[in-house]
């Protein structure tokens, strides 16, 4: 079960056909979001009139603008995935370790999306889960994207390398070669880390080459997601173009 809220979050999940459990409304603002309200009850759905303490504790948030959907988890999320991939048709793959950070999850997650990635591979012991901050970050891309939640990133790596296929890291770093010189052959896996430790050094140590962004140097690193962001057009540059 995940909890949307706002508008925008609510009529994306509406657009998607998900399984909405519930609808929750501030019952002083039932004018504003009639639409919803009446698609909801067209589908035989529950709709709550509450007060907003309780809209406060559903969200988990007071930013919820009056409006908060529980729906089961999307069937392209898979929480516990603990089965043989599938790298033919997967075969563009985005591997995150050490993203924590919710907004930064999201942001990414649209990122793959728009540039083609297959699938994101997230390791369940150092990721943030799927929650509506990530949700609303990804502007809706969580819906769309196929993510895994896998128990062990290593042997991930190494199934990867079972079937044939490559894996690159994105390392800081001016020993490590410049981004543009990849060129990336399906079944291809990226591996970004966060942006303060970068990937866990067992990690490190499983991609065949590191690469790093260019930049002037001036401070440390980039944010995750816009590192990210860089990482997979580049990719979809020399792969779809």
């Amino acid at each position: 079960m995940v909890t949307v809220y706002g508008r925008n979050s609510v009529e994306e999940a509406l657009e998607q056909a998900l399984n909405i459990r519930a609808l929750y409304v501030d019952r002083n603002k039932k004018q504003k979001y009639t639409k919803i309200i009446s698609k909801i009850r067209q589908q035989g759905l529950r709709v709550d009139f509450c007060d907003t303490s309780v809209l406060d504790k559903t969200a988990g948030t007071r930013k919820h603008r009056g409006i908060v959907a529980e729906l089961e988890m999307p069937g392209n999320i898979h929480e516990e995935f603990d089965e043989e991939f599938d790298f033919e048709k997967y075969a563009n793959i985005l591997a995150l370790d050490g993203i924590t950070d919710v907004m930064n999850l999201g942001a990414i997650i649209r990122s793959a999306l728009l540039f083609g990635c297959d699938a994101v591979v997230l390791p369940m012991d150092a990721c943030a889960r799927i929650t509506p901050a990530v949700i609303r970050a990804s502007a809706g891309a969580v819906y769309k994207m196929p993510i895994f939640y896998i128990k062990n990133l290593n042997r991930f790596i190494d199934d990867i390398h079972a079937v044939g296929g490559r894996v690159y890291g994105l390392a800081a770093g001016k020993q490590n070669a410049s981004i543009d010189t990849l060129v990336p052959e399906k079944p291809f896996c990226f591996v970004i880390g966060s942006e303060r430790k970068g990937m866990r050094k067992s990690v490190r140590k499983k991609c065949d080459e590191l690469l790093n962004i260019p930049t002037t140097g001036k401070l440390d690193s980039l944010n995750a997601s816009v590192a990210a962001a860089i990482s997979l057009w580049e990719v979809y540059r020399k792969m779809y173009k």
